[in-house]
């Protein structure tokens, strides 16, 4: 799953994207303490200013399916 989103806020540009998978046997397989896991995602935030870019990035695992 991929989602996008960009929005001025506070004089900025804000892009927001948004990755997320259930496909994770590969994970499952290497990582056996961890079979409760149902999904990986990660969120990047890219902000720009003044000319300045900047960019935040988070990782996520859960145990709920989406």
């Amino acid at each position: 799953m991929y989602s996008r989103k960009t929005e001025k806020q506070r004089g900025r540009l804000e892009t927001r994207e948004y990755y997320y998978t259930e496909e994770i046997e590969w994970f499952i397989k290497r990582n056996k303490e961890w079979k409760e896991v149902k999904g990986i995602g990660a969120s990047i935030l890219t902000t720009e200013e003044n000319g300045k870019k900047q960019e935040q990035k988070r990782y996520y695992i859960t145990n709920i399916t989406v």
